[in-house]
């Protein structure tokens, strides 16, 4: 459906969006849903970038920017599946990234911590504090045609350089506390 309706158009900008999380103990998530947000976060996003990264380069410019997140480069207990399902987006932008260098096709993966959306509610996580919407919008723009990926915010960058120096298993520890603080008992 997206292809046909997109047919007609001249697309030179593809932002890669579409996601959701679900908090909690991985063996308490309902298996359909667990399922529908694999395929929304990886399935999804790799058929809109099948489908627009020949358009893209045909016409010999525009930008394929892919949402992934900061839970992305770390084991995220507690949101298990959606963190493999980050990984999996930010480690296909920068892929895409290399194999589009010199098209004329600008291709990045956008690495955002928490951020003031609707997010929190739909994957079932207590409120707390996010980055406005258009500081995500704003790193985007700054990092197209100049790197692989983005990571939103100073504090979020530090955390995610740091877990390449630490032993795995401290990290998953680490983001498990944090993790408790955001997820409601019921779920943990």
């Amino acid at each position: 459906r997206l292809h046909e309706a997109t047919a007609d158009l001249d697309v030179g900008f593809v932002v890669n969006n579409a996601g959701f999380g679900m908090a909690g103990r991985f063996e308490h998530g309902e298996h359909d849903r667990l399922l529908e947000m694999v395929r929304l976060n990886c399935v999804a996003v790799t058929a809109v970038a099948h489908l627009f990264l020949p358009r893209l380069t045909k016409r010999g410019r525009g930008a394929l920017v892919i949402v992934a997140s900061t839970a992305g480069f770390q084991p995220v207990p507690l949101m298990a599946a959606y963190s493999a399902t980050k990984s999996f987006d930010l480690l296909l932008g920068e892929a895409l990234w290399a194999e589009n260098r010199g098209s004329g096709v600008d291709v990045l993966a956008v690495c955002p911590g928490p951020t003031d959306t609707e997010f929190q509610t739909v994957a079932g996580e207590k409120p707390h504090a996010g980055v406005p919407a258009s500081d995500v919008v704003n790193a985007t723009v700054g990092a197209l045609g100049k790197q692989p990926s983005v990571i939103v915010g100073n504090m979020n960058a530090i955390r995610a350089f740091s877990v390449r120096f630490a032993p795995r298993a401290w990290i998953a520890r680490i983001a498990e506390m944090v993790m408790r603080e955001n997820v409601p008992e019921s779920v943990r």
